[in-house]
């Protein structure tokens, strides 16, 4: 089954099937805590890596797709699945990073955050990107 191009990075939590003319997307892991993993990896990369691994679509909007997959992932972090997989610190690590970025959308004086540069430079993708790079390493 042909997958869209560059499925298997956080810029496609999600890879899409095409079985005739329907379509179905799948989550890319069936493991709600390398789901999660994987999420984070990517967020904990800078922005020349998001850019170059996001699906080329979606690259215009990357501030917005990367922070609407983290709200998108609110059932996976809330899943009894992964919380019977992770210490209590990951799991209240990803809501945080899950919250900021709820909180951010919510905010309309934080719309300069939705940019190329602010993922470059800004201290709220910094510490998004820290509290990922803290996620991995209690769950490593």
């Amino acid at each position: 089954m042909p997958e869209q191009p560059g499925a298997g990075s956080f810029g496609c939590l999600f890879r899409v099937e095409r079985f005739g003319e329907n379509t179905i997307l799948r989550e890319q892991e069936n493991d709600e805590l390398q789901f999660m993993v994987n999420a984070a990896s990517y967020l904990a990369s800078d922005y020349e890596k998001q850019y170059r691994e996001m699906e080329p679509f979606a690259r215009w909007n990357l501030p917005e797709e990367i922070g609407l997959e983290w709200i998108d992932a609110t059932e996976i972090i809330h899943s009894d699945a992964l919380s019977g997989r992770v210490s209590e610190e990951a799991k209240a690590i990803l809501i945080s990073i899950r919250n900021h970025f709820e909180d951010a959308f919510k905010d309309s004086s934080k719309a300069a955050l939705w940019t190329a540069d602010a993922m470059k430079s800004s201290s709220f993708w910094e510490e998004q990107r820290s509290l990922a790079k803290q996620f991995l390493n209690v769950v490593s």
